[in-house]
């Protein structure tokens, strides 16, 4: 577990976020730079993926709750809002299987 968002840069990681954050990816093999913590609520997280060539993805997640995003055969990242206590937000980051 970390809270300091380079850790996450191979998407391999467990990250305590309170608030805004821009979690930096490797985007030679994940194709998206970023991802970015917009919020984190007292039983929420909002994240936001934007797209390198314009617009982008917003998802919500509470407690046990889990997304994804990927582009094409590259590996996607898969994201889950572990808990969210005192206004902290465990957030587990994971590369998945290229498709």
């Amino acid at each position: 577990m970390t809270s300091d968002p380079k850790d996450c840069f191979d998407a391999d990681c467990r990250l305590k976020v309170s608030g805004p954050t821009t979690i930096r990816l490797d985007a030679e093999k994940f194709h998206y730079p970023a991802l970015n913590v917009v919020e984190v609520g007292r039983d929420s997280l909002r994240y936001q993926v934007d797209y390198p060539q314009g617009g982008g993805a917003e998802q919500i997640l509470g407690p046990g709750g889990s997304g994804s995003f990927g582009f094409r055969s590259q590996p996607p990242v898969e994201v889950k809002l572990e808990s969210v206590k005192g206004g902290t937000a465990l957030l587990a980051l994971t590369p998945g299987k290229s498709g």
